[in-house]
């Protein structure tokens, strides 16, 4: 976003200050979620258990008579839900997948459909301001897209590099949640409408994609130049994940081989109480090495569950 950010809007734009928002009265705050969701669900279906459990979760926050509840949804239950997504979805990214044509094409146009959301919204924003007496930051229509809340917190940054008095945070979080709702009902709206184009996607030659894995690669390399190649606790770690992915045909082993190797050297080099500070690196890695070696063929969690049955 930075680059789009900075190429669609001047310096002079950039430095715009907006005045704080009004503040929002309780009733508003509490007939916001149920008026949003009733709406948003009879216009889209299918962004049904989304959009629930996204304005109940807001109606959790605002009424203030569940603090408890407000306080286990924002934290101790989205972690866990974070985590167990999270496990699922790696325990599917093997390279049969990762690297099909379909998921390819999937990462591609939503990469373009990012950059695409950041361009309109920058450039709606500059159109605005040729008819409104109070000029906005073009900035906060950067954040109009489902990244919540890393979009809103980029354009305040940008704004900031242009500005250290500007405070476009609160400005950008309005756009930004928009965006998330937004991009529900936009989704129901056009896989319905995908319905009736649904040949013509499938006419598309597997070849019209090769320029997209090709930029998609170059993407995904870029991180390997912020490693220290030099600090070889972290180089050789880095090279074994590098590796084992397209030779294990696994992005999820090739992660976890390379979290297992960098325990072993940090207790090889007799760092051993960054691995006893660090509990969690330290349960991961024992729970990988269980599920990938045991006694004879077997895993050793195989190898327990044969005991206990």
């Amino acid at each position: 976003q930075p680059p789009l950010m900075k190429l669609l809007t001047t310096e002079k734009e950039r430095q715009i200050v907006m005045k704080p928002p009004r503040e929002v009265s309780r009733i508003e705050k509490l007939l916001l979620p149920p008026a949003a969701m009733i709406l948003i669900i009879l216009v889209v279906p299918r962004s049904a258990p989304l959009i629930s459990m996204f304005m109940i979760g807001n109606l959790f926050k605002e009424s203030g008579v569940v603090p408890r509840l407000a306080n286990t949804a924002s934290n101790e239950l989205v972690n866990i839900a974070t985590i167990f997504l999270m496990i699922t979805v790696g325990t599917q990214l093997s390279a049969e997948r990762v690297f099909d044509t379909q998921t390819i094409v999937i990462l591609a146009m939503g990469l373009v459909a990012f950059a695409c959301g950041t361009i309109g919204g920058l450039l709606l924003a500059k159109l605005m301001n040729l008819v409104l007496p109070e000029k906005i930051n073009p900035l906060i229509g950067s954040a109009g897209v489902s990244a919540v809340p890393m979009a809103a917190r980029i354009s305040h940054h940008i704004g900031q590099e242009a500005n250290p008095k500007n405070f476009l945070l609160g400005h950008a979080m309005g756009p930004n949640v928009a965006g998330v709702i937004g991009s529900a009902v936009v989704a129901g709206v056009l896989f319905l409408s995908g319905l009736f184009f649904a040949g013509i996607f499938q006419a598309i030659p597997t070849y019209a994609v090769a320029p997209a894995l090709v930029v998609i690669g170059a993407m995904m390399m870029r991180g390997a130049a912020e490693i220290n190649w030099k600090d070889m606790e972290i180089a050789l770690p880095a090279f074994i994940t590098m590796v084992f992915m397209p030779f294990t045909y696994s992005i999820a082993d090739g992660i976890a081989w390379g979290l297992i190797s960098y325990v072993l050297i940090k207790l090889g080099v007799g760092k051993h109480e960054e691995i006893i500070e660090n509990k969690i690196l330290s349960v991961i890695a024992l729970l990988m090495v269980m599920f990938y070696l045991g006694p004879g063929d077997q895993t050793t969690f195989e190898w327990i569950l044969d005991i206990l049955n």
